[in-house]
């Protein structure tokens, strides 16, 4: 262990001012980098609510946005639809067993099976998700970790 009385602290100002002048403009380059970044992370879930949303003639899909605020430091990213017909598909319960859909006139005979029709049963799985009841909420559950990885790469971002 040295002795105290020979220890010497040198202090390079050069290099505080070097990081002094990274810290005063970081801010603005951490709320740039968090725009663009929340902006990317609010399609990925929109695509992904898209995806996992029932379907049958499309409009419920087409009706899913996203949209991306960013006031006073606070950045958030809001998925979902306008129409009352979504939040019925969200909330309601699958309906057992076999049913027949019934479309202007016509009867389609065992197209309904557990609650989901022929077309979204053959929509393919999004991350171990199927298709069907709770689409927002499946893909919530699938983008926590992006969420906090595009704070994290804009945090990386406004330092480099």
């Amino acid at each position: 262990m040295p002795n105290s009385k020979n220890m010497r602290v040198t202090i390079d100002s050069s290099r505080i001012r070097a990081l002094e002048g990274k810290f005063a403009g970081s801010k603005e380059r951490f709320d740039k980098a968090l725009r663009k970044n929340v902006g990317l992370f609010s399609l990925e879930m929109e695509n992904d609510s898209k995806a996992l949303a029932p379907r049958q003639d499309g409009e419920l899909e087409n009706s899913i946005q996203s949209k991306t605020s960013f006031r006073n430091g606070v950045a958030s990213s809001v998925t979902g639809s306008n129409l009352k017909y979504a939040l019925r598909r969200h909330e309601e319960h699958e309906r057992k067993g076999v049913y027949p859909l019934y479309r202007r006139g016509v009867k389609y005979p065992d197209y309904y099976y557990n609650g989901r029709g022929e077309i979204t049963r053959a929509k393919s799985p999004v991350g171990g998700f199927q298709p069907g009841r709770k689409f927002l909420h499946n893909a919530a559950i699938l983008n926590k970790n992006n969420w906090y990885q595009t704070i994290s790469d804009s945090l990386k971002e406004s330092w480099e």
